[in-house]
């Protein structure tokens, strides 16, 4: 006998044949499948949901500030055009 062969039957693993038969306990209906399915779907639609919810918060602040902005610039025109009121009001009571 070699010395190789005589190493390889020394290491070598007996596993004795085993069949396998899926436990019952195991087994995942359609049903199951379909639950399992729909909250990995729910969870992932939740965690995109809340990725997205800062940019959402700019949005919504970057639409608020032109709001404002409009108003304050309305706010600003009303005493130029009280103003531009008055300045014809003199002009046509002068005439």
């Amino acid at each position: 006998m070699t010395a190789s062969l005589a190493i390889t039957q020394a290491f070598a693993i007996y596993v004795p044949a085993v069949e396998f038969v899926p436990s019952p306990m195991r087994t995942i209906d359609e049903e199951s499948r379909l639950t399992l399915l729909l909250a990995c779907a729910a969870l992932a639609a939740y965690r995109l949901r809340l990725q997205q919810a800062p940019v959402h918060r700019r949005t919504g602040e970057g639409r608020l500030a032109e709001v404002v902005n409009q108003y304050q610039r309305r706010a600003d025109l009303i005493p130029n055009l009280v103003n531009t009121v008055k300045g014809y009001a003199q002009q046509s009571s002068r005439c």
